[in-house]
């Protein structure tokens, strides 16, 4: 998988290494982190074409009339790739519930929307389906390697930033385009990337779209440079490019061992919904409310050590004003569980429970801080203490969560999840089937099936 030069910009390299790539090459447990990645976003998908917080989206594609190539899932409706993968994207990162690695972020609800669109427009086999989801997931991490902690740093949310050149990539090698093509689209796409990240302060569910954003400009970009649009092919290292323009330094650059990593099995799954720097506190309150089953009333105060980072990406909220702010505070996960003995999904999306007064009590009371943990702790984690009114003190140190690397997910329990989220949506035997499509994927040799299972209307 090596993509070596010295004389090549990195969007020649990136380009060079996306159009060489081929399914039969990919080690077996990349196949398999990429079919988890699939089924986990087509179950988002699924459920997010019902959720009226991105509905906004879907009509204003459906409402401007277009080419019908790619179908929006879950509702029958076809509009041109782009515009189909810019819904289905926003669909997948509809609840905070998407895939999430410490490089690219959330990469598959952009690369399997541009994949999934990309494939069913030109008619590809299901093997690009899977070449696609890995080349464009590859791609995003690379990035992510020189730019990941900056982009962080100066409130950037990577998936909008680096996520169009992981579509680019997806759609390019789908349509087995040219690397010098390839390259001038990297360029082109440059001026699609964005993302601030003021909703993890105040709110807003505009950061749903940012994924369905970037498909739709990655995919357009590539369309435009086969038609002749050119793009700097500095774009990433040069003197106003991205590298120093987003992340502060031209400096940054992808190591030379970075390529020789398949970056997707880092990938981890959220099987609660809320923003990761939540979860590994919400376990442990979840552990503690099932064992000592304590009464939320005589709960003094709740403590929780975070990461530096996670104290502002998730820690700034404590009343909920829209289901983006419920998602990314802290101090409401851990009171919805506490109240309410449950996670579910449903109620991060409910205005009535943002507002419960009791759980906005227990939410008053949590305190994130700033705290150093051991340095082969994982970026992900808490330190949680809970202090009852007879001086009880509960908690404890914890790295991780189930779904994250340090406790790993199961095809079960991704299965799981993709039948949890698709309930009432679609009948129970398209969901078996559909899973059984994606498992044996690279032997379809059409992926008309797979979408009209996802299209039962």
């Amino acid at each position: 998988m090596v993509a070596s030069s010295l004389t090549m910009t990195v969007s020649e390299r990136l380009a060079n290494w996306a159009t060489t790539q081929h399914v039969s090459d990919f080690p077996s447990d990349v196949s398999l982190f990429a079919k988890r990645l699939i089924i986990d976003s087509l179950g988002l998908q699924v459920r997010g074409s019902t959720l009226r917080h991105v509905q906004p989206q879907r009509r204003l594609v459906e409402s401007a009339g277009s080419r019908a190539e790619s179908t929006i899932t879950a509702t029958g409706f076809r509009s041109t790739m782009a515009s189909a993968a810019y819904v289905n994207g926003t669909f997948a990162a509809s609840m905070e519930f998407d895939e999430c690695n410490m490089l690219p972020w959330h990469s598959a609800s952009i690369v399997v929307p541009t994949s999934l669109a990309v494939v069913e427009a030109h008619h590809r086999p299901g093997s690009d389906l899977l070449l696609g989801t890995v080349v464009g997931q590859q791609v995003q991490s690379l990035l992510g390697t020189a730019v990941s902690v900056p982009l962080m740093e100066r409130g950037w949310h990577l998936p909008r930033a680096m996520g169009p050149f992981a579509a680019t990539a997806a759609a390019g090698s789908i349509l087995r385009a040219d690397e010098v093509v390839l390259a001038h689209a990297f360029g082109v796409a440059a001026g699609d990337a964005s993302g601030p990240m003021e909703y993890d302060r105040a709110g807003g569910e505009v950061k749903r779209q940012y994924t369905g954003s970037a498909a739709r400009a990655g995919i357009e970009a590539l369309q435009l440079a086969i038609d002749g649009v050119t793009g700097p092919s500095t774009i990433f290292e040069g003197t106003s490019g991205l590298f120093r323009l987003m992340a502060g330094t031209s400096e940054a650059s992808i190591p030379d061992d970075a390529w020789n990593t398949w970056y997707i099995t880092d990938t981890f799954f959220r099987l609660n919904p809320g923003v990761g720097t939540v979860l590994p506190a919400l376990e442990v309150v979840a552990d503690v409310a099932t064992t000592e089953r304590i009464n939320w009333r005589e709960i003094e105060k709740i403590d929780v050590g975070l990461p530096a980072f996670a104290v502002s990406h998730g820690g700034n909220i404590i009343e909920p004003t829209d289901s983006l702010a419920a998602h990314f505070s802290l101090a409401f996960a851990l009171a919805l569980r506490l109240v309410t003995g449950a996670s579910a999904p449903a109620d991060y999306l409910d205005s009535e429970v943002w507002s419960n007064p009791d759980i906005l009590v227990v939410a008053s009371k949590v305190r994130p801080f700033a705290m150093e943990f051991a340095a082969d702790a994982p970026l992900l984690c808490a330190d949680v203490r809970i202090t009852m009114a007879d001086g009880r003190i509960l908690g404890r140190l914890q790295h991780g969560f189930h779904g994250h690397t340090t406790d790993p997910v199961s095809d079960a329990d991704i299965e799981a999840k993709f039948h949890a989220n698709t309930e009432g949506i679609l009948p129970e035997s398209n969901k078996s089937r559909i899973i059984e499509m994606v498992h044996n994927i690279e032997y379809m040799d059409d992926i008309e099936p797979l979408v009209a299972l996802l299209n039962p209307l």
